[in-house]
C-alpha cells in the first residue's frame, strides 16, 4: 500500500514521469539516428534514474530512511549529539560535490564539441544536482534544513530545477536530432 503523499510529492511524481518519458524519447532518437551507442545508453540510464526516483518518492523511502536513522541514534543515545556526526558529513559531502563538479567541468570542456554532447552533459549535470539535493536532505543538519525547507524552499527549487534541467536537455537533444535547431549557414 502506498503511503499518503503530499501534493508536492504527487507533483514530483508526475514531473519525474515526464522526465522519464523525455529521456526515453532522447534515447530512442539517439539509437534511431546513428548517434554513438553511448548516447542512447546514457539517456536510458537517466530515464532509469528518474524511474527509480519515482519509486523512492511513491513509497516515501527517503523519509523512511531518515526516520530509521533518527530512531537508531535515539536508541544509541546519540540523537542529541547528532550534529557532531552530521557536520563532518556535510563538509565531506560538499567537498566531494565540489571536487566532482570541477572534475566534471574539466572533462566536459575536454569532450564537449557538439550541441548533442552539451545536451547530454546538461542531462548528467541535472542528475548529479538531484543526487546532491537528495544527499543534503538525507543528512538533515539543522542549518542545512533551514536552507532546504526555510522560506526560500531550496529543496523544491533544487528538486524541480534538477528535473527540469534533465527534461529540457533530453527534449533539446531529441529535437536537435530531428533537425529542429539547425544552424544557419551564412
Amino acid at each position: 500500500m502506498l503511503p499518503s503523499l503530499s501534493p508536492f510529492s504527487l507533483a514530483a511524481l508526475f514531473l519525474y514521469a515526464f522526465v522519464v518519458a523525455a529521456c526515453a524519447f532522447a534515447a530512442r532518437e539517439a539509437q534511431g539516428n546513428g548517434q554513438p551507442a553511448g548516447h542512447g545508453r546514457a539517456w536510458l540510464m537517466l530515464a532509469l534514474f528518474f524511474a527509480a526516483l519515482m519509486l523512492l518518492r511513491a513509497f516515501d523511502v527517503e523519509e523512511t530512511i531518515r526516520s530509521y536513522l533518527r530512531d537508531q541514534m535515539r536508541a544509541e543515545g546519540s540523537f542529541e549529539a547528532r550534529s557532531a556526526l552530521q557536520t563532518p558529513l556535510v563538509v565531506v559531502l560538499i567537498m566531494g560535490l565540489t571536487i566532482g563538479g570541477l572534475a566534471a567541468i574539466r572533462n566536459f570542456r575536454r569532450h564537449a564539441g557538439s550541441r548533442r554532447n552539451l545536451a547530454l552533459a546538461a542531462g548528467w549535470a541535472g542528475a548529479l544536482f538531484m543526487l546532491c539535493v537528495i544527499a543534503l536532505r538525507m543528512v538533515s543538519l539543522h542549518a542545512v534544513d533551514r536552507l532546504l525547507y526555510g522560506p526560500l524552499k531550496l529543496n523544491w527549487v533544487g528538486d524541480i530545477g534538477a528535473s527540469l534541467i534533465v527534461f529540457g536537455a533530453a527534449i533539446y537533444y531529441a529535437m536537435l536530432l530531428r533537425g529542429h535547431f539547425a544552424r544557419s549557414r551564412r
